[in-house]
């Protein structure tokens, strides 16, 4: 294999150019506290049972309080909620930012309650597995990276019917 394409950097770069939503993860960590996290990666997995998959490095330490919750809210980031990404960077447990109705951000492009099935530590990723159980979303235009970046991707998404 070209060791250009293992090098870090050269991965980094190469993975960037991938246009993806931002995905912020809320878990109950006992106690009333919340851990937040933005995922490194989120995919469907399957619709029946309906299974997705999200996953954090391992080195940033932040998926410890995740392995150990039972139940998490996934949420796809609508274009005003930039200002979340630096409070789940800095670590931010307590007090959670605003909530809705239930576990769910507020103004987020759509959301996932979700049921831990699996964690499994692969190279220097955790990956989480979840089951969920109730989801939702609205029209506001999402969070989108790119190159680094963020990006628009669209004045209004179209919703699946």
């Amino acid at each position: 294999m070209d060791r250009a394409l293992t090098e870090h950097a050269a991965l980094t770069r190469a993975f960037g150019q991938f246009a993806t939503g931002v995905v912020m993860v809320v878990a109950e960590t006992g106690e009333g506290e919340r851990a937040m996290a933005c995922a490194r990666a989120f995919n469907s997995v399957s619709l029946d049972p309906p299974l997705l998959l999200w996953s954090l490095p391992i080195a940033v330490g932040r998926s410890a309080p995740f392995s150990m919750a039972s139940r998490f809210t996934v949420h796809v980031l609508g274009e005003a909620q930039e200002n979340l990404i630096d409070m789940a960077n800095a670590g931010a447990v307590s007090p959670p930012p605003a909530l809705g109705d239930g576990p769910v951000l507020d103004d987020c492009c759509a959301w996932f309650m979700c049921d831990a099935v699996e964690m499994l530590e692969q190279g220097d990723h955790a990956i989480f597995i979840a089951r969920i159980t109730r989801c939702g979303s609205s029209e506001c235009p999402p969070l989108v990276q790119c190159g680094g970046e963020y990006v628009s991707a669209c004045s209004t998404p179209a919703l699946v019917a």
